[in-house]
């Protein structure tokens, strides 16, 4: 087996781009159940939306530079 044609290997770009997705989709639900919460002496410790803006932001470049390295799905 060819160790060099693995999915994730040539597409690293879009692969990372789908993982910050992923985490930026989760962080923003974790910010909406924070901020709906019914009990406000119940307080979160985790900026989640700085990780969704982050996550975001590393997602939506990787984006653009998979589309730029002419590397397709």
């Amino acid at each position: 087996m060819d160790f060099d044609v693995f999915f994730w290997q040539e597409n690293y770009y879009w692969v990372v781009a789908a993982i910050a997705g992923i985490v930026a989709i989760i962080a923003g639900y974790a910010d909406r159940r924070r901020t709906r919460r019914s009990d406000f002496e119940k307080v979160g410790y985790v900026p989640w939306t700085t990780i969704t803006v982050l996550a975001g932001i590393t997602a939506f470049s990787f984006v653009i530079y998979a589309l730029a390295s002419g590397k397709a799905l």
